[in-house]
């Protein structure tokens, strides 16, 4: 079996595995740095202070048939999974394609990756035994964003996001611009969310490029709601320290570099006639300008096949199964890396 992808360093896990995926209704002030090694800015990622629980994102709707190989694989992380993390990704382990791994992976419940992705992480890095199998983590996390993403094609609804001052510090703006529709101004309900001032986004919200990236995450299971709050934390603490020192200007570059640094921006160059980036990878174009997610594979015109929430190549404003050519990816610095987790 192939080599797989190596993952990412982990973030810093919650305290308690209750509850992990949907607690918190606020941003996090606390940025204390992890001690894991993972470049700096991911190294802020922290467990914000415990809030009240809200409604989980639905489920992502993989509906499939699986071989008897592949029912018994499923059974055996779920085996292991009641055991610890280890024991259930040692199962995956034993996938006998990569095919077989990522059919079992997206037969997964969202609770069941939920519980796998909080329970390999502890205060202090990985949980006991799961390093051997970090490289299976890793493909879990990417499988799931990408078929999540995939899940998502004609759904969304695509907006501008980005920062406003209110009351001294630096908030996500809550509120964003379509320039296909000519409607002005209209609400962003993934930021609207993360700031406690409604209830989780839904298949038919608006938000940007990134946020589609991270709620496609968030629906199967990978990205828990304190961790998308601390990403958007480290961003606002950058903006917030530039508006106090009276560099308004400079506001909205910073946060969104922020949230890009923290996602994985410029880990790696792409450069066309290279080979498209890993499956489930977080594709950059110019950091923060847009970000979609590869599918790991060559689309119809040659070039990397990718979903992306946008106003390209249209003629909707929705999820798209397109490609970095149709996204004139040769204007842009394209960089690409692994989603935090």
């Amino acid at each position: 079996m192939q080599r797989l992808e190596r993952a990412a360093p982990p973030a810093v896990a919650p305290r308690s595995a209750a509850a992990a995926h949907d607690r918190g209704d606020g941003l996090s002030d606390r940025l204390a740095p992890s001690t894991l090694g993972a470049p700096v800015l991911r190294d802020r990622l922290v467990d914000p202070l415990v809030r009240p629980t809200v409604q989980r994102a639905p489920a992502v709707p993989f509906v499939q048939r699986l071989s008897e190989g592949q029912d018994a694989l499923l059974l055996a992380f779920s085996e292991g999974l009641a055991v610890s993390p280890a024991a259930a990704l040692r199962a995956l382990s034993r996938a006998a394609t990569m095919t077989d791994f990522r059919e079992v992976v997206n037969a997964m419940s969202v609770e069941q990756v939920t519980k796998l992705m909080t329970d390999a992480r502890t205060m202090d890095g990985l949980a006991p035994g799961v390093q051997p199998y970090v490289e299976w983590l890793g493909e879990v996390r990417n499988e799931r964003i990408a078929s999540g993403a995939e899940a998502l094609v004609g759904q969304l609804d695509w907006v501008t996001s980005g920062a406003a001052g209110k009351g001294g510090k630096v908030v996500p703006k809550d509120t964003g611009v379509n320039n296909l529709d000519g409607q002005g101004q209209r609400a962003n309900h993934f930021t609207r969310w993360l700031r406690g001032e409604g209830g989780a986004p839904t298949d038919v919200s608006s938000m940007n490029c990134w946020e589609a990236c991270l709620y496609a995450g968030y629906k199967a299971g990978v990205f828990p709601k304190w961790l998308l709050g601390s990403i958007y934390a480290i961003a606002c603490a950058d903006g917030t320290a530039l508006l106090q020192s009276g560099q308004q200007d400079k506001i909205v570059a910073a946060y969104s570099n922020a949230i890009a640094a923290v996602l994985g921006a410029g880990e790696e160059t792409w450069r066309d006639g290279d080979a498209p980036p890993p499956r489930g990878h977080l594709v950059f174009f110019d950091g923060p300008s847009h970000v979609a997610v590869s599918r790991g594979v060559l689309g119809g015109d040659g070039t990397p096949a990718v979903m992306s929430l946008w106003c390209k190549p249209g003629p909707h404003p929705v999820m798209q199964a397109t490609t970095m050519g149709a996204l004139s990816a040769e204007d842009y610095t394209v960089t690409f890396g692994p989603a935090p987790w």
